[in-house]
């Protein structure tokens, strides 16, 4: 049978909607190896329980019963206080998930499906008083479900709607119906508006009869210091987290909470439930709006008379306490100004440091806001301590300085370090706390290090014990830790070989200890304990026995406040520590042979981490407007007695978790690989896709595990019935390894109006792409793989109409035009240094490696002979390979500028129809080309590029959006395809282009991020069928 126009004509214009199918996933919406130790054994394996309360539904694993039940009495406790100063009850009973995997402690509240989930560490973060945790991130939760819940425009069923823009690119060849999208606009509105101060203010506030957070010493030292050095966030800055990295991310929750006492002192409680429920009108999208309506005022002028009382209650407080910094600051952070006497550049010691995260020297721009637990070496004449020097967030590293001289050295292995350093006698090896990543699942754990600063040599002393807060005996053989492990932690001891580990507490009940330290005679630990809150120290006697080491108390010191980090002098005689005894951490020394007290600082904002130096120094870490910085009292700094009254308040013996389950509650195993689906949510889809208005929805349901998640979209013209649809599952943890199953289905209808011979009209072309994948993704060495496979089918239906002696007969038909399998591995790395502007202008290195094996049959002619049209197929088989690869530096005058590599490289090996071709030109390419322009069955391209920042803390908002940092962009590319061998043949040669991109980090409506980018290109090589310029613009979740 000869080939018709018609068949040639849908044959060519298929391919030009192969990658549409790709569109559902680039745009789809953001949701938000070794044995494990004793105790802990691989989450696959965990047995899994529940019960139920009143309110409550508590799922948990097997060894958590104690932890359950604080949550499910604390759960109880608030659901009345809380649901009736909201005036919201959620529908049914909450959903609660009890964590214990990972160190990790945080809690997270999903109000669209009325689940929560609770992980089982206490809290240890320095920006964050000591609180009952089990109770506080219970109660927090749970608030933060109903305010959110009873702020919400709609059900809770529909927590977004997303409008959406995709603009093609005209394409001049006839074959191809489509072009690649050169416009993605992906925009989410949210049904729900409220800033995060207010959340999170809120959340902490709690109710009356559930209050479990209070106003800390903590929270009052950062707003204090933040307020009298006129650093306070603004009114803007407190409405979302704007800037991710901790210290600022901290200071929301504190500013959030104060905000919010204020303003129910000022115009009570019930303020908030005003303050939420006016939210709820489909016309407040500003909460300033809802400010104005409760006080009269703008909230701009809400927020400064809040910050004008605070001002003047922290002016009186230096009236009257006259604080002044203690000692002299230990040369300079990295980023700040000034340097003490003789202070040169560091010397870097780069070994066990990945090259990716290669720490930056002193003229480095990021600004460091921690540098604490520092402690003296044996012989005083180093300290070492974590700093965040070059980093953003809390990722720290061990430093080791020479006081008086700059010298500097990194400890190898060090990155991640997650709480304090300790030294060895021998003066040159240290053992710290570092977290790691589970390759399987992704947690990270704490385990102790050990590293020699002169060889560079790096042991682990643990292996997933989930360690902290080492303390190395005086004569260097055994090392005390802390071990986290179902909501208490515990002390233990190791050898300084890493053999014998052993527990010395067995406490289950709740009880949080911390920061140990031994006596110079190693007869002694004193530690910081918490069982009701707050921390107090506790002095034991380790009393050598036949069954091994036993703990006896020998001293209480506790304030009506927060008492830590206690250390020895080095006769054994003193202890010094840090107390919030009077409002604000100062440190504090007692005299063990005579019982007396005195003070040593009295500081503006606070004294934490003291150590002492064999000549009597004490070295601390202060907390001032810049951060965490490190200060040096002499050793005949003045003492300031106090009674010993004020330290001799009585600990609780225990902890606060029950004994037991929940009177009436019934226990039973839940089965983890059975689906336990919430109830769905759904998201309205409305927008333009090329020259068509499209409606539609996306869907999507998880288990109350979050181990599996099913999505689902549809998107549809209404006017000609195209339509684009996906399922996607997604499982992960309850498989050996996770896995991801995608369907896809595309249908375009095109219509046509051509007449053959007079007699066969065709009216129409309708096709069917069809494609099938299955993805199992396991992680090994830290390395994304996937392995994985596709069936693809593309149909067409022609549309034709026979015309004969004036009768119009209807003569379409249905074929397959392309059937493909593939099988196949790829590989991915990524060493993006974890910065704040990782995503705008990341610094670093990825890759990835793919290789698929295809087998392709593709529509060449029907075969008429049997009197039927049988497709003939032509069998495509072959191997195809890619390689991505990406890499950012920054410029040597301006860390905050990049210079850039991106290229990748494509190689099929056996000749193929040009259907198969892949393009290099367009959005994903040489932006100064269409994609189809430039095809072959080999290609290659790449881009050098020059970001740099062009406004940065912007702080300006233009409706609910809210503009944060501009970077620009120039660049210029090169690339080449062959369509025949490589290299000896190549058409249609090397094709260049230069071009500028503008890249802006912005928010919508206080959390959603919305990032802007908008691109032009200039070809500068012949451009047949299309104009040499192209513009390009998205607006996403993240960059392209």
């Amino acid at each position: 049978m000869r080939k018709g126009v018609s068949f040639s004509a849908s044959k060519r214009r298929v391919c030009g909607m192969c990658l549409v199918v790709l569109l559902p996933f680039l745009v789809a919406p953001s949701i938000c190896a070794a044995p494990i130790a004793e105790f802990d054994p691989p989450v696959s394996a965990l047995s899994w329980k529940r019960f139920e309360t009143e309110h409550f539904r508590i799922t948990y694993t097997s060894g958590l019963e104690r932890v359950a039940s604080a949550v499910a009495m604390a759960a109880e406790q608030a659901y009345e206080p809380i649901t009736r100063l909201y005036g919201f009850r959620p529908s049914g009973k909450t959903e609660i998930i009890v964590r214990d995997h990972g160190d990790f402690a945080n809690g997270f509240a999903a109000y669209y499906d009325n689940r929560m989930e609770i992980w089982a560490s206490a809290l240890d973060y320095e920006f964050r008083g000591t609180h009952n945790w089990i109770y506080d991130v219970t109660t927090h939760e749970f608030t933060h479900l109903v305010q959110l819940a009873a702020s919400l425009k709609t059900s809770p069923a529909i927590p977004q709607v997303y409008f959406q823009w995709f603009r093609l690119e005209p394409e001049a060849r006839t074959d191809v119906a489509e072009g690649l999208p050169n416009t993605l606009v992906s925009y989410a509105v949210p049904t729900i508006s409220i800033p995060m101060w207010f959340a999170e203010g809120v959340a902490q506030f709690q109710a009356q009869g559930a209050r479990h957070d209070r106003w800390d010493a903590h929270r009052d030292m950062i707003v204090r210091v933040a307020v009298l050095a006129d650093s306070q966030l603004s009114y803007r800055q407190m409405e979302g987290f704007y800037d991710p990295d901790g210290r600022e991310a901290e200071m929301v929750y504190n500013h959030g909470y104060s905000f919010v006492r204020w303003l129910a002192a000022t115009y009570g409680d019930s303020s908030l439930r005003a303050l939420s429920r006016d939210m709820r009108a489909w016309r407040r999208w500003d909460f300033g709006s809802a400010l104005k309506q409760l006080t009269g005022k703008p909230g701009p002028r809400v927020y400064e008379e809040w910050l004008t009382q605070l001002r003047a209650d922290y002016r009186a407080f230096v009236a009257e306490r006259k604080p002044e910094p203690a000692g002299t600051l230990l040369g300079r952070p990295a980023s700040r100004p000034g340097a003490e006497s003789g202070d040169r550049p560091p010397v870097i010691t780069p070994g066990g440091v990945p090259a990716a995260y290669a720490l930056p020297t002193a003229h480095s721009s990021r600004a460091s806001y921690y540098h604490a637990a520092p402690v003296w070496s044996p012989d005083g004449a180093l300290l070492a301590y974590v700093s965040t020097d070059g980093q953003d967030y809390r990722l720290g590293s061990v430093w080791v300085r020479k006081p008086g001289t700059g010298e500097l050295t990194v400890a190898p292995g060090s990155f991640r370090a997650s709480s304090n350093v300790s030294w060895f006698p021998d003066g040159r090896t240290v053992v710290f706390s570092r977290a790691q990543r589970d390759d399987r699942n992704e947690w990270r754990y704490n385990d102790l290090v050990k590293a020699d600063l002169q060889t560079g040599t790096v042991t682990k002393l643990t292996d997933q014990w989930r360690a902290s807060y080492p303390a190395v005996s005086p004569d260097g053989a055994t090392v005390a830790f802390v071990r986290n492990a179902r909501g208490s932690t515990n002390l233990m001891l190791v050898n300084a070989d890493g053999s014998n580990v052993r527990p010395l507490t067995r406490w289950e009940d709740g009880t949080q200890v911390f920061s140990p330290k031994w006596s110079p005679d190693g007869t002694r630990l004193a530690v910081s304990l918490a069982r009701a809150g707050s921390r107090h120290i506790v002095v034991y006697r380790v009393v050598r026995a036949s069954g091994g080491e036993v703990l006896e108390t020998e001293r209480v010191i506790a304030s009506s406040d927060d008492d830590r980090d206690p250390a020895f002098s080095r006769d054994g005689r003193r202890v010094v520590f840090s107390s919030a005894a009077d409002g604000v951490f100062n440190l504090y020394e007692l005299d063990l042979e005579r019982g007396s007290f005195a003070r040593l600082t009295n500081v503006l904002g606070g004294a934490f981490h003291p150590d002492v130096a064999p000549d009597g120094r004490i070295v601390y870490s202060s907390y001032e407007s810049e951060g965490f910085v490190i200060r040096i009292i002499p050793a005949d700094a003045p003492r300031h007695p106090v009674s010993a009254d004020i330290f001799a308040n009585h600990i609780p013996e225990q902890g606060t978790f029950p004994d037991s389950m929940p009177e009436g509650s019934s226990v039973s195993d839940i089965d983890r690989r059975i689906p336990h689906l919430q109830r769905p949510s759904i998201l309205p889809r409305l927008g333009r896709y090329g020259d068509q208005w499209r409606v539609g929805a996306y869907a999507f349901s998880s288990d109350i595990w979050d181990d599996i998640l099913v999505m689902g979209g549809v998107w549809a013209a209404p006017e000609n019935r195209d339509y684009d649809a996906f399922v996607t599952a997604e499982m992960d943890h309850i498989t050996p390894v996770p896995v991801l199953f995608d369907v896809v289905r595309t249908v375009r209808h095109t219509r046509e109006d051509t007449t053959f011979a007079g007699r066969l009209r065709l009216d129409g072309i309708t096709y069917g792409l069809n494609a099938v994948s299955l993805s199992l993704k396991p992680r090994v060495l830290s390395r994304e793989i996937d392995l994985h496979s596709t069936y693809q089918r593309f149909d067409a239906a022609i549309d034709q109409t026979l015309l004969l002696n004036g009768t119009r007969t209807y003569v379409g038909y249905n074929y397959t035009y392309y059937n493909g399998f593939a099988a196949g591995a790829s590989v991915s790395s990524s060493a993006i240094r974890p910065f704040t502007t990782a995503d705008i202008a990341p610094q670093g290195m990825k890759w990835s490696l793919r290789y698929d094996r295809w087998w392709n049959w593709y529509f060449e002619d029907f075969d008429a002979g049997t009197g039927l049209l049988n497709e003939v197929y032509t069998p495509y088989h072959y191997n195809q390979v890619s390689c991505d690869a990406a890499w950012y530096l920054p410029t040597p005058w301006r860390e905050e500028h990049t210079v850039g590599v991106e290229g990748r490289i494509m190689r099929i090996d056996a000749a193929v129809d040009s259907f198969f071709y892949e393009g290099i030109g367009g959005i994903i390419g040489l932006r100064g080309y269409t994609y189809y322009q430039l095809q072959g069955k080999q290609t290659a391209w790449g881009r050098l590029l020059y970001r740099f920042p062009l406004l940065t803390s912007i702080d300006r908002k233009l409706g609910p959006v809210y503009f944060d940092k501009i970077y620009g962009t120039v660049f210029a590319e090169a690339g080449r395809v062959w369509r025949d061998s490589y290299p000896s043949s190549w058409t249609p040669g090397l094709k260049r282009d230069v071009g500028a991109e503008i890249r802006a980090d912005l928010f919508s409506f206080y959390g959603y991020p919305s990032r802007f980018s908008f691109s032009c290109a200039r070809a500068l090589d012949a451009a047949p069928r299309s104009d040499r310029t192209k513009f390009y613009l998205t607006m996403l979740f993240g960059y392209l």
